[in-house]
This record gives C-alpha cells, sequence and structure tokens, in this order.
C-alpha cells in the first residue's frame, strides 16, 4: 500500500485496469475456498454504494418487498426504493 501511494495510486480507477490486483484476489480467494478463480470472476469496485445498487437492480423487480437490516445502513433503504422496490426493515434482538 505504501509503496502504492507513493506512486500516486491514490484515486479511483477502471476496475478491470489493474489485472494483477484481480489475479491476487483470484488466486487468494480461490485458495481460502478450494476453488479456481481467474480475473475474470473478479469485479473491482470504488465502493460499497455501487456494488449494493448493482445487486439490487440484478435480483430486485419493481414492487418487490426487499428486507433489509435495521439498523444498518440508511443505503439498503434508499437504494431499494430508488430502484421502486419496498424496503422493508427488521430487527434484531
Amino acid at each position: 500500500m505504501q509503496k502504492a501511494i507513493a506512486k500516486g495510486y491514490t484515486g479511483y480507477c477502471p476496475g478491470p485496469r489493474y489485472s494483477e490486483l484481480r489475479d491476487t484476489i483470484a488466486r487468494d480467494t480461490g485458495a481460502r475456498r478450494g476453488l479456481s478463480y481467474s480475473a475474470e470472476n473478479i469485479a473491482i469496485q470504488p465502493g460499497g454504494k455501487p456494488v449494493i445498487n448493482k445487486f439490487i437492480a440484478t435480483v430486485m423487480n419493481p414492487g418487490d418487498e426487499v428486507l433489509y437490516p435495521n439498523p444498518g445502513f440508511p443505503i439498503y433503504e434508499s437504494q431499494i426504493e430508488y430502484q421502486g422496490g419496498i424496503a422493508v426493515p427488521y430487527g434484531f434482538h
């Protein structure tokens, strides 16, 4: 990390750009799970919000009720509603 910062790698980049990072993540994740992954199986995202939005857009249809943890991150409810879903909180006891 320190070397990357010193080289100026301090901003967001296109996910596929750093194939060495994707290769390393694929090898490490595969080794931990006893599976074989390649860089094509790895998506690098600039943060959690885009991932949550893409996941909801992929698996939810407008009008679907979607459970989300409450307390939790406010982004869950807002992204569900933004995509046309009905946000249904559940709590922890």
